[in-house]
């Protein structure tokens, strides 16, 4: 056949393999929903042995071809409504898909059809794997039944801040002399309440985040029980007023050299990272950013000695956000 029409000129034809050729390149190639909350599967309520299948859409991609087909569902009813029958006496696994029928290759009517079916090997037509169903033995399928997520974003929406901070020379040293669980900023910078450097939007389709905080030349001085935790934030600490929930990373412990008197001091690099779920209230919003620590009490006040920034010390906090099936 060779070339077609040039596809989008006026007068040309354009056809459904380039139609799904471009739909292929729109979703890099790969199989998955458009977006977090789409085609996610659910026990009806009310309705036991009837799974539903949630509105939205997805591409179905076929490597070989080169070429992705779209599938659209507008709401959970009809052929979105799923009977699993019960499990006999060895229990039994299920898997809801999405197959695509192309006349041009399967002979039959175009169709998009969700099914039930025992194993996702030795499928014949394209389709789009949304879960997984594991019953026990004589169990029926309801909204207690194990449900595992098996879909996958085609494209899914990233956006990366990064943060850099020195420490002025002639400031005041950064210390963390904060005991209390909500810690403290290391380093603190409040220099009026209410003021932090370093904000982000919090886009509407985010649903994780990674993030890493680092710090750089940390001064350690020796001392004898000093030890505590350190962690990246996004949001206020609960203690603010201005407080509608964080998203963190664990904690990860600092520990000084057991030394019975003052050896010497140093310097180190310290840091944390995590990915995280980001709390339906904090999406949307505008929120800080903090490098946070604390110490554990183990005498007096830590003094000059224990760990701290000077103008010899940095800090960093890279974010991402992702958008992930929800």
């Amino acid at each position: 056949m060779g070339f077609l029409d040039p596809y989008a000129i006026d007068g040309a034809t354009a056809t459904a393999a380039q139609q799904r050729r471009e739909n292929y390149k729109s979703a890099k190639g790969v199989t998955g929903i458009d977006h977090a909350t789409d085609l996610r599967v659910v026990a009806v309520d009310g309705s036991p042995g009837v799974a539903g299948i949630m509105p939205g859409g997805g591409s179905v991609c076929v490597e070989s071809r080169r070429e992705a087909y779209n599938v659209t569902n507008l709401s959970m009813d009809g052929n979105a409504l799923i009977d699993v029958p019960p499990a006999g006496s060895s229990g039994a696994t299920h898997y809801i898909v999405v197959s695509v029928t192309d006349p041009e290759y399967h002979g039959q009517t175009p169709a998009t059809v969700p099914q039930l079916v025992s194993s996702l090997s030795g499928r014949t037509r394209p389709y789009l794997p949304l879960a997984r169903i594991d019953l026990e033995a004589g169990e029926s399928f309801d909204a207690t039944s194990s449900i595992t997520d098996l879909r996958r974003m085609s494209v899914p929406l990233r956006e990366r801040h990064l943060f850099a901070w020195n420490v002025e020379s002639g400031v005041e040293h950064y210390r963390i002399n904060e005991t209390r669980w909500e810690g403290q900023g290391f380093p603190n910078f409040l220099t009026e309440p209410g003021y932090y450097p370093w904000w982000v939007d919090v886009p509407e389709w985010a649903t994780h985040a990674t993030m890493v905080g680092s710090w750089q030349g940390v001064l350690v001085r020796p001392v004898s029980g000093r030890w505590g935790r350190i962690w990246a934030r996004l949001g206020y600490a609960q203690v603010n007023e201005d407080y509608i929930g964080h998203a963190q990373t664990r904690t990860v412990d600092w520990n000084l050299d057991d030394a019975t008197n003052p050896i010497g001091v140093q310097r180190e690099f310290w840091s944390v990272g995590d990915h995280v779920p980001v709390p339906q209230a904090l999406r949307g919003q505008r929120q800080p950013l903090m490098l946070r620590g604390l110490r554990m009490a183990t005498g007096e006040s830590i003094g000059s000695s224990g760990v701290y920034l000077n103008a010899w010390s940095s800090v960093t906090f890279d974010i991402e956000f992702h958008e992930s099936p929800g």
